[in-house]
């Protein structure tokens, strides 16, 4: 018997159910098992299991890849709305089972996340640590996963983005073609998730060249970078034929055409909270400030508060320079690419800043890890151990 994998599939086994433990705890407050469904609370999920009552056959459901979708608002995103198909002929207009399917989902992408985490340098723990702040995050772009339905297609898309990223960086690193091709299929279901998974064009271009550069690999981070375009290009095509089934007018929010409509608009505020983004507590502090711009407003608790995130922010991000400056150039090529969709929309919903804040967690989660390991914080432990097992021992001897 392989005691060693025995103990391995043990220590899986409790990690996922504290994940599981900790997914139900941080969202499950959303949870309201005899609130109905209905068009106050969630507009959009409400009228896209409307549309799907209204046609609610198989065949219909697989007419929305080339087609509308149920809510009608030309948009292309046909897998999220099959998964509501397929929950809606299970328990019809029902809230919460939706919401724990979304639960369980955001419990996935912790999960895709710790390994991505891992893939690019993190150590285990440090990289568990992140997954576990997803989870635990009380702020409202986590907390509408459970909130919403409608938000099914930015928990979709952000998963088979993630899975796509973490396949990327292995095959530029000089994983096996296996790794090419998942990232091709993880990047289409991407697509077909929502179209802000354009983002994989320019994520993939910034890390073919920053392994490029390192690795020197060229005929690699050109095969990357060629799949990418590849399969937009395929989307797009894809976009364009379903295109002629859909409503008559784009949405300014809910539609690739209303997307890049806004792109050719951007506003100085939009760029101003794209850089607050790259340093968000500095942002929140400069927000703070500009609605009370006095002198009592530096000493006021908000602003300590604030300034105070901002040194710890600091200290993160010296941390990871100082001792593995990698994954947090990782986190910034993420965070800068899945932003660009997204620019025009900040003044619209939370969920919006969902995909490019995921990886966050790197930063506490990495420094602390530094930190306590160049500390001989594991020494400390197994020191500490060792004295309480010789404890234990001289007692039991004792009796």
């Amino acid at each position: 018997m392989d005691h060693g994998r025995t103990a391995v599939d043990r220590r899986r086994w409790l990690r996922l159910g504290v994940l599981l433990v900790l997914a139900f705890a941080g969202q499950g407050v959303e949870l309201r098992f005899r609130e109905p469904l209905s068009d106050m609370r969630d507009r959009d999920g409400y009228m896209k299991l409307c549309g799907i009552a209204r046609h609610p056959t198989l065949r219909d459901a697989l007419l929305r890849f080339v087609g509308d979708d149920p809510q009608g608002v030309h948009t292309f995103r046909p897998l999220p709305a099959f998964t509501l198909f397929v929950e809606y002929r299970l328990w019809g207009f029902c809230r919460w089972p939706y919401q724990i399917v979304n639960i369980l989902g955001l419990l996935l992408t912790a999960l895709v996340l710790e390994r991505l985490c891992r893939t690019i340098g993190l150590p285990p723990p440090a990289a568990a640590a992140v997954g576990v702040l997803l989870l635990v995050d009380g702020s409202q772009f986590t907390r509408v996963i459970a909130g919403c339905i409608a938000t099914r297609h930015d928990l979709l898309c952000v998963l088979f983005c993630l899975l796509a990223y973490d396949h990327l960086i292995r095959w530029l690193r000089g994983g096996p073609p296996r790794d090419l091709a998942a990232y091709a299929g993880w990047s289409l279901l991407a697509y077909l998730s929502k179209e802000m998974a354009l983002a994989l064009v320019p994520l993939t271009c910034g890390a073919a060249l920053f392994t490029g550069l390192r690795r020197r690999e060229a005929r690699r981070a050109l095969a990357a970078v060629g799949v990418s375009a590849a399969v937009a290009a395929v989307w797009y095509g894809w976009f364009r034929l379903a295109e002629a089934n859909m409503g008559p007018s784009p949405h300014v929010s809910h539609s690739l055409g209303g997307m890049l409509g806004k792109l050719r608009h951007v506003d100085s505020v939009a760029g101003v909270l794209f850089l607050y983004q790259l340093c968000w507590p500095l942002g929140d502090i400069v927000r703070t400030f500009r609605a009370d711009p006095s002198f009592a407003a530096l000493l006021g608790a908000p602003l300590q508060k604030d300034f105070l995130k901002l040194a710890l922010f600091c200290w993160a991000c010296w941390m990871l320079i100082r001792h593995q400056p990698g994954p947090l150039v990782w986190m910034y090529l993420w965070k800068i690419t899945t932003y660009l969709p997204v620019l025009p929309l900040h003044d619209t919903w939370s969920w919006y800043g969902y995909m490019p804040k995921v990886l966050n967690g790197i930063l506490p989660a990495g420094a602390l890890w530094h930190w306590w390991h160049s500390h001989g914080g594991r020494e400390r432990v197994g020191a500490m151990l060792d004295r309480r097992l010789a404890w234990i021992a001289l007692v039991r001897g004792r009796w």
